[in-house]
């Protein structure tokens, strides 16, 4: 059998997006789910990939470890979180913003009459 490589995002209880919406103490009992895929969802998805022999790195959104730092020491006793993988993540992704940074501080601002030249995609047809 030949390996492959895929990525696959999972929100559990899709908290972080309704917090933009509501504050935490309204958080459970506005929405039927609670906090069901934190506490049961994610040790029962841990338990699939270990029986399974799939290895995996999860990534977590910083807000999301705040809220439940349980299930992030559970995911990184399970060999789950990577911090190596997640800081070469950061790395590469600050390496772009940099030379975007240098590349928008190099450039010469346009001139005026240029400005609204290639604004619109031109039509297809």
């Amino acid at each position: 059998m030949s390996g492959c490589s895929v990525f696959l995002s999972i929100h559990f209880d899709a908290e972080a997006h309704d917090l933009k919406s509501t504050s935490e103490d309204r958080l459970y009992g506005r929405f039927s789910y609670g906090r069901y895929g934190v506490r049961a969802g994610l040790p029962r998805l841990a338990a699939m990939l270990e029986r399974r022999g799939i290895k995996a790195t999860v990534f977590v959104a910083a807000s999301d470890a705040k809220r439940h730092p349980d299930a992030i020491r559970a995911l990184r006793d399970a060999g789950l979180l990577d911090d190596a993988g997640l800081k070469a993540l950061n790395d590469e992704v600050l390496a772009e913003v940099d030379d975007a940074v240098k590349f928008a501080e190099e450039s010469p601002d346009p001139a005026p009459e240029e400005l609204w030249t290639d604004v619109y995609a031109p039509e297809a047809g």
